[in-house]
């Protein structure tokens, strides 16, 4: 069985100028997502590991 395939965006931007992007991801298999809020694509795609 193949896993699934997680892909990050960026999701909005923080700090006082918006000088900070945030990153979500989802799953393109299943539709699962994460609401956002991580300093990188890595951390955001690393959430949905699942099989």
């Amino acid at each position: 069985m193949k896993g699934h395939k997680a892909i990050a965006f960026e999701r909005g931007t923080s700090g006082d100028q918006g000088q900070h992007k945030g990153y979500a991801a989802r799953c393109e298999t299943c539709g699962a997502v994460t609401f956002g809020g991580f300093r990188t694509k890595t951390e955001a795609k690393a959430t949905l590991l699942h099989s």
